[in-house]
C-alpha cells in the first residue's frame, strides 16, 4: 500500500476550528427545541398528568437534561 502525501508533518499543531468549550450549532438548536417544548403550557399539563399516572417516558427526563442540563452532573 503506497504512503499518501500528507498536508502536515507528524506532530503539527492544530489550527482553525472552534475554540475549546464553544458548543456547536446542533447543541444550541437541540437545547432551544427542548426548552420550547417543555415551556409550552399544554405540554406541561399533559406531562403533569402522565407523571401523576406514572406513565411518563424516559425521553421526557432526557428533554429536561438537554434543555437545562443534567442535575446529576456536579
Amino acid at each position: 500500500m503506497p504512503i499518501r502525501d500528507r498536508p502536515f508533518e507528524s506532530g503539527h499543531a492544530k489550527v482553525g476550528g472552534r475554540r475549546r468549550g464553544t458548543p456547536n450549532n446542533a447543541t444550541h438548536q437541540i437545547r432551544s427545541i427542548a426548552r420550547g417544548l417543555l415551556e409550552d403550557p399544554a405540554y406541561r399539563r399533559s406531562l403533569r398528568q402522565r407523571l401523576i399516572a406514572g406513565s411518563a417516558q424516559r425521553i421526557e427526563q432526557l428533554l429536561y437534561a438537554y434543555a437545562y442540563g443534567d442535575p446529576d452532573v456536579r
